[in-house]
């Protein structure tokens, strides 16, 4: 059962050997690497060169001139032959088993998705991130579950172990910057089953250069990035409201419970330059007031944020 490894990298030259050396040192062997250039112009590109040279698991594509992330993965993914793909950032660091874990959760043949802990290291302070207790099966309405109440899932794509044919049914959209919260949720509606265990064997590094790393620190969140999301969370509670009815409830729940959040997070940090879109998420909770509140999802710090910035 053949896994194919993805990596986008671009101008990485500092970086993206220590990933490269991660990946083909697994003790997984049955993978090919896929290394897509994007449009790289410092030495990224011959460094990636010269790995395929030594090791014929790795195959590389070179683009020309950057493109956006989801474009690149769509076009790693079209270069794919494994049965399940894994997604690893070329500024990030794996453990030797990270493939070796995934893979052994691949129980039976309806698994189509495997997950695994992580840690994130923050300018050289590490922190957990969704570690758990135990190995958990899931049907897909169960791991989008998982997923919208962000304990332990997240949507980023390192980590997970993802059927190919899954993953080919929604292309990356390819004029965002944010590609995974526009589709993790619709790869998971598909399963049939999954397999997720909090064990960490993946390391998010955030950096300044990182494109998400405002959500370490959101002093740093701009009006764009913040529309992104609200828009691919509005989209996210049509598709689910429609595929999975039952789940209605708590999807629209999970939209409103971000822009509560976001509202806090605004003026926390005192971001006057998400004034506009302060003003449309309140609007929005305004509107749904009643049936935010009344949810049998609400936290009780949601209600008093809800009294400080919605009611007052």
């Amino acid at each position: 059962m053949e896994i194919s490894v993805i990596m986008i990298t671009h101008n990485r030259e500092a970086l993206v050997s220590n990933m490269i050396n991660d990946i083909l040192n697994q003790t997984f062997r049955e993978f090919e690497f896929i290394i897509v250039d994007n449009g790289s112009v410092d030495t990224s590109s011959e460094i990636v060169k010269a790995y395929a040279k030594k090791d014929e698991r790795i195959v590389t594509v070179h683009l020309p001139q950057e493109v956006s992330i989801g474009k690149a993965r769509n076009i790693g993914l079209a270069h794919a032959a494994g049965e399940f793909v894994a997604y690893v950032d070329d500024d990030d660091r794996c453990n030797r088993d990270y493939l070796a874990f995934l893979h052994g959760m691949l129980e039976n043949e309806r698994v189509d998705f495997a997950m695994c802990g992580a840690v994130e290291d923050r300018e050289g302070v590490i922190g957990p991130q969704c570690l758990f207790e135990g190995r958990h099966r899931l049907n897909a309405k169960q791991a989008v579950t998982e997923l919208l109440k962000r304990e332990r899932m997240r949507a980023a794509l390192p980590t997970k172990l993802i059927r190919r044919t899954i993953l080919q049914k929604y292309p990356f959209k390819e004029d965002c910057r944010h590609e995974d919260i526009h589709t993790i949720y619709k790869y998971l509606s598909e399963i049939r089953q999954g397999v997720i265990a909090g064990e960490a064997k993946y390391c998010f590094i955030r950096h300044g250069n990182n494109v998400s790393y405002f959500t370490s620190d959101f002093s740093l969140m701009q009006p764009e990035q913040l529309e992104e999301y609200l828009q691919a969370f509005r989209e996210r509670t049509e598709f689910i409201s429609g595929k999975l009815p039952d789940m209605a409830e708590l999807v629209r729940y999970s939209e409103w419970s971000y822009m509560i959040s976001m509202c806090h997070k605004i003026k926390e940090y005192g971001l006057d330059s998400c004034k506009l879109q302060f003003q449309k998420m309140r609007a929005e909770l305004i509107q749904n007031r009643t049936a935010f509140c009344s949810s049998e999802y609400i936290k009780d710090f949601e209600k008093e944020w809800m009294k400080k910035y919605i009611n007052g």
